[in-house]
């Protein structure tokens, strides 16, 4: 006969090992990206939040020259000039100039204040121009940082602009060209960070505007599919397996929370706005148990950020002895659907205050549901002054 203690701590080794060999899947290093990886998190944004992204860098460009000009004219006459602008109208559309550009097609209206032998004046202008953007993304530590640039431009009309007997049309188009090249870089925020750490990430213009697609360093989780038609300014889809395999890491990383029992999700659906997770309990001292439960939700927009709030459990399955413990009160304090909450805020375009020049701009979750195994979160872009009391919404 085998003793009893045999018995036991046979029993304790295979509930502790199962819990060990989770834990090591969970936690693992995944392998190298390699050349042909797949997204498990896509960020979008839409072509109309794009524009007014660009027309707003644009502007600040323009705005940016203060100084007056001279314009030559005819027997030794000249002119002071103050030329000021701002685009009127603005479209994006697919470059070929490279992979990560669009061709920008605006119109702009502007007035060019003018002195010259003793008199003075006003002369409204209006002028069509033609010019590239090109959007990078880069690693910087645990982050990637977006970014977007005025390339070149490439074609500058002026309307025909006369300041009393001298023709400026060529002086402004000549100012307009310069005054464009003082845009700044369109800082469009980082993605990543402590809560997503990311192994690689790229960005593709599309049809719809500009595309982000990640990889975690999850060792779970799966790829995503690729968005439809938009009608917001932004979204982000994110397969359910990999918000689960976000929960389960935090989940692994913090071990027992209370009388040594350790909270591991086990599965994620999400239909709408409801959720359910499978959660199993593990006792990791004594003999050991586990006890599965099965948790449901709600997925809820709060301060304009998405929030995992559980309301009821059922029990399930258990281990021989298994205990009782509060599964709602271990996943309040286990920091598990934090971790999912945090994870995908880190993946939103200006989630970390990113500037466009004087503005900030901010990504605001106003919807989030799921579907076939994907979660997908939308929302607005605003842009403000970071003193302002509100925000322009991009995109309308």
């Amino acid at each position: 006969m085998i003793p009893l203690i045999v018995l036991s701590l046979s029993c304790a080794s295979g509930v502790l090992a199962m819990y060990q060999d989770e834990r090591a899947a969970a936690l693992a290093t995944p392998n190298p990206a390699g050349n042909a990886w797949q997204p498990q998190v896509r960020v979008r944004i839409s072509q109309d939040a794009l524009d007014d992204i660009v027309q707003t860098a644009l502007d600040q460009g323009l705005l940016s020259w203060t100084d007056a000009i001279e314009l030559k004219g005819p027997l030794g006459l000249t002119a002071q000039v103050k030329p000021s602008a701002t685009i009127k109208q603005l479209s994006l559309s697919a470059s070929r100039q490279c992979t990560q550009c669009l061709d920008v097609n605006a119109r702009l209206k502007g007035k060019a204040a003018w002195t010259a032998a003793g008199a003075s004046g006003k002369v409204p202008f209006t002028a069509r121009l033609g010019a590239t953007v090109a959007f990078d993304i880069s690693q910087d530590g645990e982050t990637w940082v977006v970014a977007g640039r005025l390339r070149d431009v490439d074609r500058v009309q002026v309307g025909s602009a006369i300041l009393g007997s001298l023709d400026a049309t060529s002086l402004l188009g000549d100012w307009v060209e310069q005054a464009l090249k003082r845009t700044k870089a369109m800082d469009i925020g980082s993605l990543g960070g402590t809560d997503l750490p990311l192994r690689a990430a790229r960005l593709s213009t599309t049809k719809s505007g500009l595309e982000f697609q990640l990889l975690t360093d999850l060792s779970e989780g799966s790829a995503v599919s690729a968005g439809g038609t938009m009608s917001t300014d932004f979204d982000l889809r994110v397969s359910s397996d990999t918000a689960l395999a976000l929960a389960r890491r935090a989940a692994f990383k913090t071990g027992a929370i209370a009388v040594d029992v350790a909270a591991i999700p086990t599965a994620l659906d999400v239909t709408g706005d409801q959720f359910t997770m499978g959660l199993r309990l593990w006792k990791l001292d004594g003999a050991g148990w586990w006890r599965d439960y099965q948790v449901m939700g709600a997925l809820k927009v709060k301060g304009k950020r998405i929030v995992l709030n559980p309301t009821e459990a059922t029990q399930g399955e258990k281990s021989r002895g298994a205990g009782l413990a509060d599964p709602m009160a271990l996943l309040a304090e286990g920091r598990i659907l934090s971790a999912v909450e945090n994870g995908l805020h880190q993946a939103l375009p200006g989630s970390t205050g990113a500037k466009l020049g004087r503005q900030r701009l901010t990504a605001q979750v106003a919807q989030v549901s799921g579907d076939d195994g994907v979660i997908t979160l939308a929302g607005a872009i605003t842009q403000g002054r970071p003193a302002a009391a509100g925000s322009r919404v991009l995109g309308r």
